[in-house]
């Protein structure tokens, strides 16, 4: 009420005043809005004093920051393009990278390039990220395209966005020709080789992966040294591969540079170490962790129950119930598997039950060890119910792949056969 009285007051003064007198509607006064409707009362005023060229941009700015950007985009479509505004483009883009109106921030890309403007270093790594998350190859190459006819090929920000896109939409060989490109041009840093790594390991290509971090290594630049995204993106490449010697020489630069201290550089030691089945190696690194989450004990219990000490899973998985770690899906799959592993159906079950009852919800690795024990007990129903949950859920599983699915499906088979098994011999006898 007293922005309304103070703006009003403001008319008054402008209306009653015989003489030309300066402008009353200021910056400040902008930048004391705190909702749309007090904009749109500034907004009113400036074009009823003819003052609407002179405030564009402070109005743009505003209506940004209090959240309209319907309104902020009015303004800018009328507005001569100039390179000091396209700041304003990329905070409409910005504010759209997220689920839901990813494709509303190319349409608004396409929009401002319709209008004659200029995007700039910080406009195409927003837009490409756009085109990744939506997995768009084919508006990321036209986008390419715009970045060769405005120059910004030589630009490593833009250059190091479109590997990442192109990572994203499994165009592999883009990503790796662009970025063969750019270490021709000497058009690289620390993020470049990031993230065409990053790429090779979401296509589970480990050994490219070691291998490019490996050449950035002996590239001996103070500013190559690999940071703890270039480890974090490694450790599971040689976690994959078993190449422990591997990991050891990561694990080496990690406490040079400081990064063990890193939460997710810990984590991908301790999981790296636990599956080349050094747990006695992994369970010391865990122990000089001074942070750990639920991620830094689901490792180790892993890594306890895949080499055969189930005994101290066990004993580590009781003990995150003491210090009140919150179990999730990872936890509870794990000794579910442990008890499967040894055929003590039973004890799968129960696990399972008690899962259930704390709300965590099963994933691709649960079922498979479930129907696992289900199959050792010639648990048929249990089985059925397991089916009919698969069934169900399977094809939406977060992140779930084929493979995923193909998993199950095979645990399925395998189940119904050792359960027919298991009945017939219980009748011969």
């Amino acid at each position: 009420m007293l922005f309304r009285h103070m703006l009003l007051h403001h008319s008054r003064r402008f209306s009653s005043s015989a003489a030309i007198t300066p402008p009353l509607i200021t910056p400040t006064l902008l930048k004391q809005c705190s909702s749309v409707s007090q904009v749109n009362i500034i907004h009113q005023q400036t074009l009823v004093q003819g003052l609407i060229t002179h405030f564009s941009t402070n109005l743009i700015s505003t209506y940004i920051a209090v959240s309209s950007p319907s309104h902020a985009l009015s303004l800018l479509q009328n507005l001569a393009p100039s390179p000091s505004a396209v700041y304003f483009w990329n905070a409409l883009i910005r504010g759209s990278i997220q689920p839901g109106l990813l494709n509303h921030s190319l349409a608004l890309f396409r929009n401002m390039w319709r209008l004659g403007w200029t995007p700039d270093n910080y406009t195409f790594p927003l837009v490409f990220k756009a085109c990744g998350d939506l997995m768009c190859c084919r508006i990321g190459v036209s986008i390419h395209g715009v970045v060769l006819s405005t120059g910004f090929e030589s630009n490593v920000f833009v250059c190091n966005a479109i590997v990442a896109m192109y990572g994203r939409c499994g165009k592999l060989d883009y990503a790796r020709k662009l970025f063969d490109e750019m270490c021709e041009r000497r058009v690289y840093d620390l993020v470049s080789w990031n993230s065409i790594v990053a790429v090779y390991m979401q296509r589970r290509d480990c050994k490219n992966a070691l291998g490019l971090f490996d050449g950035m290594c002996k590239l001996g630049d103070i500013d190559m040294r690999p940071d703890v995204v270039s480890l974090v993106n490694v450790l599971p490449a040689c976690a994959s591969m078993g190449a422990w010697l591997h990991g050891k020489a990561v694990h080496g630069i990690a406490m040079r540079s400081g990064s063990f201290e890193d939460l997710f550089v810990g984590n991908a030691l301790v999981d790296m170490y636990a599956k080349c089945g050094m747990v006695d190696v992994a369970s010391k690194v865990f122990d000089r962790m001074k942070e750990k989450d639920v991620v830094s004990w689901n490792a180790m219990v892993n890594g306890y129950s895949q080499s055969g000490r189930f005994e101290d899973a066990l004993g580590l998985f009781e003990k995150m119930r003491e210090e009140n770690i919150e179990l999730n899906v990872v936890s509870w799959s794990a000794v579910i598997a442990g008890y499967a592993q040894r055929g003590l159906g039973c004890e799968t079950l129960d696990v399972f039950r008690e899962m259930q009852v704390c709300g965590s919800k099963p994933n691709e690795v649960t079922l498979v060890s479930l129907l696992s024990g289900c199959a050792s007990v010639g648990a048929l129903l249990h089985g059925k119910e397991t089916h009919c949950y698969a069934i169900k859920c399977m094809l939406n599983f977060e992140g779930s792949d084929l493979e995923d699915d193909l998993m199950v499906i095979n645990a399925l088979i395998d189940m119904y056969a050792k359960v027919q098994k298991y009945q017939c011999g219980t009748h011969h006898v």
